[in-house]
């Protein structure tokens, strides 16, 4: 790692990334800093407490994770900061007003926030109300901010066409995993959480047909039961129904997901969005399959091995049979067979 220090001091506002990839970014960039022995003033989930370790160069504070708390210190952040600091808005929404002390950057990473409405609506309801204020707040306040910083062209494209008027730049970041090169176990590895746009249930019916045609790739998923019981009841339910070969390890930290990197050749990711997608920057790096959709969000990151159709089961589990060189052999009749099997099969039969 690069030893650099800064005169600038970092002040870092991410008091609502408690989760996702958000949360192992916020933690790359923190363990950057701390190693660097750079100072930042930090501010953090107050649920994220026990998940930190003890950090000597950084001022770490926690804000209550409630609606009041959070914007009593949103309205107060620029008055802790410094002529000359640089904050760091980590957590998508812009400061509610402009300062002329110090510069401030916004790092988006939801999708959710730009993206067409209609791709918010299959949200659960009190998501949805979130998600619809948090897009209010961004665009109310965009104009605050001197930078937005986002990592791929998609989101750049998709920010611009929403917010024309605001500076954006790409700047994407992540910490490759050091990993040996064990002998790896032939399975397929889906690192997410679980939220609808993740597309976990046609994964799951793409490794039903699989299983049709008498075969059954392992499937690693990292959902927690406690956050998506239903999920993991109903993934629990068909694998035993139809003899399915996944196994759900549960929510992994970072040096767990290391380690099931380094034993994973393939990394399946069928989300419909990402902002970024970590998993597939983390997959490239590590030299792992990748088996995505044909989307742009992907290619912005990665070079799949396989693409496929996320709306379509049938296409998931065409991508794994290709990419497992297995081609299914394709029937096509004569028409001499074709009329065999009207008749023999279909016709009246001599008694």
């Amino acid at each position: 790692m690069e030893n650099n220090s800064y005169d600038t001091r970092l002040v870092i506002e991410a008091s609502n990334v408690h989760l996702g990839g958000g949360f192992v970014l916020l933690r790359y960039l923190l363990e950057s800093l701390e190693q660097n022995s750079q100072p930042a003033l930090v501010f953090l989930d107050a649920r994220l407490y026990k998940k930190m370790p003890n950090y000597i160069h950084l001022d770490v504070n926690f804000v209550t994770p409630s609606i009041i708390s959070r914007l009593r210190h949103y309205l107060r952040l620029p008055s802790k900061a410094i002529k000359g600091d640089l904050l760091l808005y980590f957590g998508n929404i812009p400061p509610f007003r402009r300062s002329s002390k110090f510069k401030s950057i916004v790092f988006l990473q939801n999708w959710f926030l730009i993206c067409d409405r209609n791709q918010i609506s299959a949200h659960s309801p009190l998501i949805y109300l979130r998600l619809i204020v948090e897009r209010w707040l961004l665009a109310r306040f965009s104009q605050n901010t001197d930078l937005f910083l986002v990592q791929s062209d998609s989101m750049k494209r998709q920010l611009k066409s929403v917010l024309p008027n605001v500076n954006v730049e790409l700047a994407p970041f992540s910490q490759v995993p050091l990993v040996t090169e064990d002998e790896r176990v032939d399975r397929y590895l889906y690192p997410s959480r679980a939220d609808k746009s993740k597309n976990h249930r046609n994964l799951i019916y793409a490794w039903i047909e699989l299983s049709k045609h008498k075969l059954f790739p392992h499937l690693i998923l990292t959902i927690d039961p406690k956050v998506y019981p239903s999920l993991v009841n109903w993934i629990n339910e068909v694998s035993a129904r139809y003899n399915l070969n996944i196994s759900n390890v549960g929510f992994l930290d970072t040096h767990d997901l290391d380690a099931l990197y380094s034993t994973s050749p393939c990394v399946i990711f069928p989300s419909y969005f990402e902002s970024y997608g970590l998993p597939l920057v983390e997959a490239s790096a590590l030299g792992l399959d990748i088996i995505a959709p044909e989307l742009d969000y992907v290619r912005d990151v990665s070079f799949p091995v396989q693409t496929f159709d996320p709306n379509s089961p049938t296409s998931i589990a065409r991508a794994v049979l290709r990419h497992r060189k297995i081609n299914l052999p394709l029937i096509t009749y004569s028409p001499d067979q074709f009329i065999n099997i009207l008749l023999t099969q279909y016709g009246d039969k001599n008694e």
